[in-house]
């Protein structure tokens, strides 16, 4: 069973591997796949404008994926989509959280644009900043729980 404590030592985990990723398709990315990361980030942006937090997280996996694909790093690819899948309750809550879509989506521009313009070191720092944002959200709205359910 998953808890809120090892879903935060998970989520460190998945933010490493996230700028691990991002840094590798800095240096890798394909123009295709630059343009399928395009797309994703459109299909964010249209899900965030109608506050569909459902359809964001499935767009957000399509721009999380392009970013995976594009690493070059199977290993790396599968030990993070096995992560993703342990977490994905806790990472779809957080969505839920205000403004954090909108927040999302600026965040994922800064990753993309890193990606793209072969920026190792922004993109790596991003992805895992992008991550760490989502513990931080998940641990908060726990947070409110816990003392939600106290009174």
């Amino acid at each position: 069973m998953v808890t809120a404590f090892s879903s935060t030592a998970f989520g460190l985990v998945l933010a490493e591997l996230e700028g691990m990723a991002a840094r590798l398709a800095a240096r890798r990315i394909q123009p295709e796949s630059v343009h399928a990361m395009e797309i994703a980030l459109t299909e964010c942006e249209e899900q965030a404008v109608a506050a569909d937090a459902d359809g964001y997280y499935y767009a957000n996996a399509r721009f999380h994926g392009v970013i995976y694909e594009s690493c070059g790093n199977e290993y790396l690819t599968r030990q993070s989509f096995d992560l993703k899948k342990v977490l994905q309750p806790y990472r779809r809550l957080q969505l839920r959280v205000p403004d954090r879509m909108r927040r999302s989506l600026a965040e994922h521009r800064t990753i993309a644009d890193a990606i793209v313009a072969g920026q190792q070191d922004t993109a790596e720092n991003a992805a895992r900043e992008h991550v760490l944002v989502q513990v931080h959200e998940f641990s908060e709205l726990v947070r409110t729980w816990r003392t939600i359910a106290s009174n």
